[in-house]
């Protein structure tokens, strides 16, 4: 029987098999955690951190089946997505486990999956031979090597996070490209996922919902204005698939919206901004007092010092009123911090090769190029049938990021989603461009 390698089960193994290899025999970062180290070992080596925190929820998880009362503060400020895996996994594999491998076979696994999706989109706008190796273009650089599925990207999470994001997007695309609403429920469930591993991502989701609706109440005021009987088919198609998906996702996040309510008296997904308004209005020696240098440096204490009648007083209000009374100094002292924080490290002492530093800057130039550029060919591209399911994920993604990065201290690991899903719309609106100008953009399903 002759194997076609054009086949995506191929495509995923080799892709899957791929990753695998560079998790285990790639260190672009310094200090990393042992490849085979135990839940044990991940918590005594990263102490009170996010891989720390959420070993304690693990081995709680494991040992008695959910987070005990002492360490309850853990499903507090992070949701409980990361936790339950390494708990499971313990519990199948046993307490001396290396999790890091396990959760590296897991993480590999959905990478693999990403740029299977992805090969298939890219595949209806370039050759199959460009649609497999374009994926992988992004991983020539170290930042989504070691954050994706070298051991530190591992532990801290977000290698499921990203990947679950980015592939509903793709998914999101491919459903209205091949006229099947069941994929967009599909995307709805991994954006539930990406918020319950990591809590940024339940900001995407919010704020994704709020440009859906905005949607679509324009869609409807353009077709009234237009005095057309109805919303054209593509634009009609394009909104349930949308609905479907947010529908799907805050379904599912419900149980965990229960969970806080019962346990904290709200809906909130984790219960961090309260934290968030804290060190807002906190002075630098407060801060300092309680290791928080880098939330000093991040610019995540711009209130008290925009507005020092307000600091010490731990008032959601005074957080706020402190924004809108300097909204631009706010945001001119956010911009002047955040040329350092896109760097992949915002401090100088990781022992990282010269090599890693040259690589590493060339990328952030490439980045920094796809996230300005994106935009104006999002515009270039609005003759593509699916625009308005493009359009409403990129300003999702950015809507929710200037949220974030306005309101809530930097850290160069914040901006890693940008740059990974800058990079990847800028390839899948290139190809879009490059049919369209070939062929016309009325392309068919």
């Amino acid at each position: 029987m002759q194997i076609s390698y054009k086949k995506p089960a191929w495509y995923w193994f080799f892709s899957f098999v791929l990753f695998m290899i560079g998790g285990v025999l790639l260190r672009d970062g310094g200090a990393q955690p042992a490849l085979l180290a135990t839940i044990d070992h991940v918590n005594d080596g990263l102490g009170i951190s996010d891989p720390g925190s959420f070993a304690i929820g693990a081995k709680d998880i494991f040992l008695h089946g959910w987070v005990q009362p002492a360490n309850y503060w853990v499903v507090g400020f992070w949701p409980p997505g990361f936790m339950l895996l390494e708990g499971w996994l313990l519990k199948v594999f046993g307490g001396n486990a290396p999790i890091i491998v396990l959760a590296q076979v897991c993480a590999c696994a959905m990478l693999a999956t990403m740029v299977t999706v992805q090969r298939r989109y890219l595949s209806r706008f370039v050759s199959i031979a460009a649609a497999s190796l374009l994926p992988f273009l992004i991983f020539v650089f170290p930042m989504p090597r070691l954050f994706l599925f070298e051991p530190i990207g591992i532990v801290m999470s977000e290698t499921f996070s990203v990947s679950f994001f980015i592939t509903a997007g793709l998914l999101m695309l491919e459903a209205v490209e091949s006229g099947r609403l069941r994929v967009a429920a599909w995307a709805g469930l991994l954006y539930a996922l990406s918020a319950y591993f990591r809590s940024q991502y339940e900001v995407f989701v919010m704020v994704a919902t709020a440009v859906g609706v905005l949607a679509v109440v324009a869609l409807a005021w353009r077709a009234r204005k237009a005095k057309a009987p109805s919303i054209r088919t593509d634009s009609l198609f394009s909104i349930k698939a949308i609905l479907l998906a947010l529908t799907v996702a805050h379904v599912l996040m419900v149980p965990w919206r229960m969970h806080s309510y019962a346990t904290h008296g709200n809906f909130l997904w984790v219960q961090t901004s309260s934290l968030t308004v804290r060190t807002a209005l906190s002075t630098d020696d407060a801060l300092l007092a309680e290791n928080g240098s880098f939330v000093i440096n991040g610019g995540g204490n711009l209130a008290c010092k925009l507005e020092p009648d307000y600091c010490g007083k731990n008032d959601r209000s005074l957080f706020l009123k402190a924004f809108f009374q300097n909204p631009v100094k706010w945001i001119s002292a956010k911009l002047a911090l955040a040329r350092n924080y896109w760097n992949t490290f915002s401090y100088p002492h990781n022992p990282l090769s010269a090599w890693f530093y040259a690589m590493d800057g060339v990328a952030n130039i490439v980045f920094l190029l796809c996230l300005l550029i994106s935009l104006p060919l999002l515009w270039v591209v609005r003759g593509y049938r699916w625009w308005a399911v493009l359009a409403w994920s990129v300003a999702s993604l950015y809507g929710a990021a200037a949220v974030i990065f306005v309101l809530v201290h930097f850290e160069s690991r914040y901006f890693y989603i940008l740059k990974i899903f800058s990079f990847t719309t800028v390839m899948s609106m290139m190809a879009i461009w490059w049919r369209g100008s070939s062929v016309g953009w009325r392309m068919a399903r």
